[in-house]
């Protein structure tokens, strides 16, 4: 019995080792990325930080043409990315719509859409009719630039081209038209 007690008592202090190892591991190589309230995976990858310059991106559009997020300097712009599998994404899409419609000329909007191809996307845009530029991530380079591993992602980034609120998850009416005032934009 005093035999089974001893190795009890080692293997128990081994496992408190570990934990303890672990504990300090994780600590020294936390990121200093953004976090999202409520989201656990907020700070799974290095993405650019709320007070940074947008990086720079350039992705086609459906029409064919480039879009660039670099143009659009001087204007507001909001960054969405989306599937047509997310749910999220399809309950907030009218709302986003509604924001562009409402400030066509102040407000960009760039819906990316992240590994589907045009095909697998046009019956939703047709579907819901949005009117601003739907951007195509086919291999999703553009996602990872920006850390993106949930959908819906949006960030909001003023005419100077500094995100100034990154919301990851779904938003409601109140939520945008609070990060909307953060870049320039009053609410509807």
């Amino acid at each position: 019995m005093k035999i089974f007690e001893k190795w009890f008592v080692i293997i128990i202090l081994l496992i408190l080792l570990v934990l303890i190892g672990e504990n300090v591991r994780l600590s020294m190589t936390k990121s200093a990325t953004i976090q999202s309230a409520g989201n656990p995976f907020a700070n799974l990858a290095a993405k650019p930080k709320t007070g940074s310059f947008v990086p720079d991106f350039e992705l086609p559009a459906m029409d064919g043409s480039k879009k660039a997020v670099n143009q659009f300097h001087g204007k507001a712009v909001l960054i969405n990315f989306w599937t047509t599998w997310c749910v999220g994404c399809q309950v907030e899409m009218p709302l986003i719509k509604s924001a562009a419609d409402q400030h066509n000329g102040e407000l960009v909007v760039l819906a990316v859409n992240v590994g589907e191809t045009i095909d697998e996307i046009k019956p939703h845009v047709l579907k819901t009719d949005e009117s601003f530029h739907i951007l195509l991530d086919s291999e999703g380079k553009v996602a990872d630039t920006f850390g993106v591993f949930g959908y819906p992602a949006t960030f909001f980034v003023d005419k100077e081209g500094i995100i100034q609120h990154q919301q990851i998850g779904q938003m409601t009416e109140k939520m945008l038209k609070e990060n909307l005032k953060t870049i320039g934009i009053d609410a509807w």
